[in-house]
């Protein structure tokens, strides 16, 4: 009965442990978490590119030059 005892202790306290660790870890990875990037529509194919990384043409934004070059000769 002794034994029983002991183990239930041991194994209340590893979960305890277990699950601390991964509240940390979990706290930790959503603090290196960045703001929301706005996102727009290639007017070309219709892929979604965060705003920064978009080439604007005259009549929209693209993806990539040869988007930008098919759309507006």
């Amino acid at each position: 009965m002794k034994f029983l005892l002991i183990f239930a202790i041991v194994a209340w306290l590893a979960w305890r442990w277990r699950s601390s660790r991964i509240r940390s870890q979990m706290r930790a990875k959503s603090d290196s978490v960045g703001a929301p990037t706005t996102m727009l529509c290639c007017d070309r194919c219709g892929l979604h590119v965060p705003a920064r990384d978009t080439i604007a043409g005259k009549s929209g934004v693209y993806c990539c030059q040869e988007h930008l070059r098919q759309a507006e000769p």
